[in-house]
């Protein structure tokens, strides 16, 4: 049991790797006007939007934004990682590398907000006419109609 145990955590943080490492390449690589949205989907329904972070970069400096409607004691667990603070009660992160910055808003969902695994959150914004989800991974899924 154990053994299962311990192989189950291995497993989980690959799948945190190859998110960190997805997201990294999306954001060095991505289209300078774009912006990549990842958002926590736990299925849970609530009266406020899901939390969410927006990643884009300006130039050689990659900025991060979070919803402004994310609790308070989170916003500020948030704003104590690398990179991150609190400007009028909204997260925002700039940094010229950009792997601190995907590193510090992994742990943000993962440590902060207590993503599971990488299955909980959705990436928008990659390509303009597809989504991809880590619900199901590497999957390139049609963006629903609006």
């Amino acid at each position: 049991m154990e053994r299962e145990i311990k192989g189950f955590d291995k497993s989980v943080d690959s799948a945190w790797m190859h998110f960190i490492a997805y997201l990294l390449m999306r954001l060095i690589k991505g289209d300078y006007s774009r912006t990549i949205l990842v958002e926590y989907v736990d299925g849970v329904e609530r009266d406020e939007p899901a939390a969410w972070i927006q990643l884009s970069r300006r130039g050689e400096t990659y900025i991060a934004l979070g919803s402004v409607w994310l609790a308070p004691d989170l916003a500020e667990s948030v704003a104590e990682l690398p990179g991150y603070h609190l400007d009028h009660g909204r997260l925002v992160a700039a940094d010229d590398v950009p792997g601190r910055l995907v590193h510090s808003t992994v742990r943000a969902f993962r440590d902060v907000m207590g993503a599971p695994h990488p299955a909980f959150l959705e990436v928008v914004g990659v390509d303009p006419n597809k989504e991809r989800s880590f619900r199901s991974p590497y999957v390139e899924q049609d963006r629903p109609p609006f």
